[in-house]
């Protein structure tokens, strides 16, 4: 299922109704400012376990391909 809000075209998407819209609900709050700034890109990456050696400016996200 995908959300989104028609005033800012945000969207999000997710296994159900109200699992998209909680994503959705979380955009729009990162959106609006808040949340908290990433500070330290690498360790972030790492959180996410991808390493950050292998992030490049040069990729195109899969959804672009």
């Amino acid at each position: 299922m995908t959300a989104t809000d028609i005033e800012t075209g945000i969207a999000a998407s997710g296994e159900s109704k109200s699992e998209a819209l909680s994503e959705l609900a979380d955009a729009l709050a990162l959106h609006e400012g808040e949340g908290e700034p990433i500070t330290d890109e690498d360790a972030f990456l790492r959180e996410l376990d991808v390493d950050p050696d292998t992030v490049t400016d040069e990729q195109t996200p899969p959804w672009l391909e």
